[in-house]
C-alpha cells in the first residue's frame, strides 16, 4: 500500500501470517516479512522467495544490502536482497 497516496500498489496472496513490510533507503526492494515465508519484490514483481523450517522471532535490513532473519530456536540466516543467496 501507499500510504501518501492511500492506494494499493499491488495485491498478494501470502503462504503464511504477515509480520512486516520493510523497504531499503531508496524504495527500490519491497521486503515482506511473514511468520515462515520471506518474499522481495523490485518494482512491483517478485525477484525472489524463501520458505523457513521454523518461524521468524527477529528480523532486521543490514546496511541496506541484506536481510538478517532469525528463527524461534534461534537460528540466524542473512540473505542478500539482491538475489536471496544465503549470506551466512
Amino acid at each position: 500500500m501507499n500510504i501518501y497516496k492511500k492506494e494499493v500498489v499491488f495485491c498478494k496472496e501470502l503462504g503464511s501470517v504477515f509480520l512486516e513490510l520493510l523497504s531499503d533507503l531508496n524504495n527500490d526492494y519491497c521486503v515482506v516479512i511473514c511468520e515462515l515465508d520471506l518474499y522481495v519484490y523490485k518494482n512491483n514483481n517478485l525477484l525472489w522467495k524463501k520458505g523457513f523450517k521454523d518461524i521468524a522471532s527477529d528480523y532486521e535490513l543490514v546496511n541496506n544490502k541484506y536481510i538478517r532473519i532469525v528463527s524461534c530456536d534461534g537460528e540466524e540466516t542473512i540473505y542478500s536482497m539482491n538475489d536471496g543467496s544465503i549470506i551466512k
